[in-house]
């Protein structure tokens, strides 16, 4: 598969990136009410399908989206950047993107920024709504 076919094929998963973007602001606005109508369980069950819903989507697509597209596209900037410094290559891919106009590749990933932010910020309001009662 060329470099141009996987670019058609993560324009799929930005939809898909979309849709579970909008799927997990639902359910941290339904454990927010949640907390206020019901009990401890309500909210913990919401918060538990978030973090499930979150963890393995992520696991499958961004597998995907990172080692089969990114990685691949901006190889050079993977050889020089280490492994474990993951918060800086993406950051790197992401200023070699718009650098270049790849708004596919930027998408993909502030997307991924985000479905991050809104997973650890629905699991810290958990404990900070669930202390204040």
């Amino acid at each position: 598969m060329n470099m141009a076919e996987r670019t058609e094929k993560m324009k799929k998963y930005i939809l898909m990136n979309n849709i579970v973007i909008a799927i997990q602001i639902i359910l941290v606005i339904l454990s927010v009410v949640f907390n206020f109508l019901f009990d401890d369980i309500a909210v913990f069950t919401t918060v538990f399908i978030h973090t499930a819903i979150f963890v393995l989507y992520n696991s499958v697509a961004e597998n995907i989206i990172d080692f089969s597209y990114l990685r691949k596209k901006y190889a050079k900037i993977c050889s020089e950047t280490h492994y474990l410094q993951h918060i800086r290559l993406k950051m790197r891919m992401y200023k070699a993107a718009k650098t270049k106009k790849d708004t596919v590749s930027e998408k993909l990933i502030i997307q991924s920024a985000v479905k991050i932010i809104i997973a650890v910020s629905n699991i810290l309001m958990l404990f900070l709504l669930i202390s204040f009662e």
